[in-house]
């Protein structure tokens, strides 16, 4: 295993990500977190055998990742059993419930934690652990220009995928994601996603990449004859920037017929002000 294969594998993960209704399903938690886990762990591997290191965007997010490291500390505080006297303190009100049940069953809790449900809580910090892990892994394997190039057409492509799976569910009235028939967002177009402002966002997303892979592949303009000119569109029309543009279409067109009232109103306005 090399560090183009911790590559590929993290490519995948964005790839799927959105698939099982934006992974928002236990079992798409799980495939996931299996996912980014895996690729982290193999990553390790490498470093300790020498074969990968710290990039300079690691380090230079030492900050982030150490508030990220606070916050997913913090989270794991609410699942400690303390005592009474101290959830008294931090948490009065999940105190006195406690206490209430407590006095109810007849059976006083001596120790108890700050989060009412500590398996939503313990749910909770293994996907917020995975998605910091996965920030990571970005920093250390995006590390070239090649690879954030290649990147983002990955996510335009992802996009594309999602505006043409939504259009032609909605149009064609079948409804259906990739795993079984829509519940939500029925008439409207929502891709693999459960809601139409998931897809929207997502679209939204895409076609800023895909703006900015597209400004920065202009050149400036310089006097050419009508010839050079003829060249110029034949090109324009086989090169990717053409097929970049007919993309950015239909993700418009997608975004459109998601419906979603945000969506629309933050891409079209954001467009209007960056112009």
């Amino acid at each position: 295993m090399s560090d183009r294969h911790l590559f590929a594998l993290f490519v995948i993960t964005i790839a799927w990500m959105p698939l099982p209704a934006g992974s928002n399903w236990p079992w798409a938690w799980l495939v996931l977190q299996l996912l980014i886990f895996s690729t982290a762990a193999a990553w390790l591997w490498l470093y300790q055998q020498g074969r990968v290191g710290l990039t300079d965007a690691f380090i230079q997010a030492r900050p982030v990742l150490i508030m990220l490291g606070l916050w997913l500390g913090w989270i794991c505080i609410q699942l400690l059993p303390l005592p009474i006297s101290w959830l008294l303190v931090l948490a009065p009100h999940n105190a006195s419930l406690v206490q209430l049940v407590g006095e109810s069953t007849g059976l006083p809790a001596q120790t108890a934690t700050i989060s009412v449900n500590p398996q939503l809580t313990l749910q909770s910090v293994m996907l917020s652990l995975a998605f910091s892990v996965f920030f990571m892994l970005s920093l250390l394997l995006v590390d070239t220009r090649a690879r954030i190039k290649w990147l983002l057409w990955l996510v335009v492509y992802c996009a594309l995928f999602q505006a043409v799976f939504g259009s032609l569910m909605t149009l064609s009235g079948i409804e259906y994601h990739l795993f079984g028939a829509k519940q939500t967002s029925l008439g409207v177009a929502s891709g693999t996603f459960i809601n139409r402002n998931h897809l929207a966002g997502y679209l939204e997303m895409a076609l800023a990449i895909g703006i900015g892979l597209l400004l920065a592949q202009m050149q400036g303009g310089k006097q050419r004859s009508m010839r050079q000119k003829i060249r110029g569109w034949v090109a324009v029309m086989l090169e990717k920037k053409m097929q970049l543009r007919l993309i950015l279409a239909m993700l418009v067109i997608g975004l459109v017929m998601t419906q979603s009232r945000m969506g629309n109103t933050a891409f079209f306005s954001s467009l209007l002000l960056t112009a």
